[in-house]
């Protein structure tokens, strides 16, 4: 049975965006999108595939669309929490998946910015938490370790965050890796 599954993202540089990015590529011309439909009320993104999966992009953003490097693009699909502050968005991220996923390199110190209180927040929720050293093994092997831990766990609605200094090329693997198939299992 084909089921929906959501990714979440606070829209931040880094992890946040690059997650976004990924997704949004894969999806951009691919022969097997049947349809997309955005949701505004909801900020949400719905993309449907040939064979019944439906991704939802989508999450939190603080409000004004605000980002540390200035203001995030409204090409991704976030909804405004009520207030700018940084932790409410994370909060309410963590809130609303069914766990989240930490990309981070290994010389990473989480307790020196956001990621500490994602941590912090999925503990508080009770949510299911997989942290990944991008650097520890190939995109490869990170990618089959995510969706191994995503099928095992039956997460259908991921958080996904990590540090600002990860870019896309570093957290995301290649584009071939991200399918509809190895989600939905």
């Amino acid at each position: 049975m084909k089921t929906d599954f959501t990714f979440r993202s606070g829209g931040q540089t880094g992890v946040d965006l690059g997650m976004l990015d990924a997704a949004l590529n894969h999806v951009k011309n691919n022969p097997k999108v049947i349809s997309k439909e955005y949701e505004e009320e909801n900020s949400l993104l719905s993309i449907k595939f040939i064979n019944g999966v439906v991704w939802k992009i989508t999450g939190w953003c603080p409000k004004g669309r605000k980002a540390k490097d200035g203001k995030i693009d409204p090409k991704y699909p976030l909804q405004e929490t009520p207030t700018s502050e940084y932790k409410k968005r994370t909060e309410w991220n963590v809130h609303d998946a069914d766990a989240t996923l930490i990309l981070l390199l290994s010389s990473a110190k989480p307790e020196l910015d956001g990621t500490s209180f994602t941590i912090k927040m999925a503990k508080k929720h009770e949510k299911e938490l997989k942290l990944i050293y991008l650097d520890m093994n190939t995109r490869e092997k990170n990618a089959k370790e995510a969706f191994g831990w995503i099928i095992k766990k039956q997460i259908k609605s991921l958080n996904i965050g990590g540090p600002k200094n990860i870019t896309q090329e570093k957290a995301v693997p290649r584009k071939n890796s991200i399918n509809s198939a190895e989600i939905n299992n």
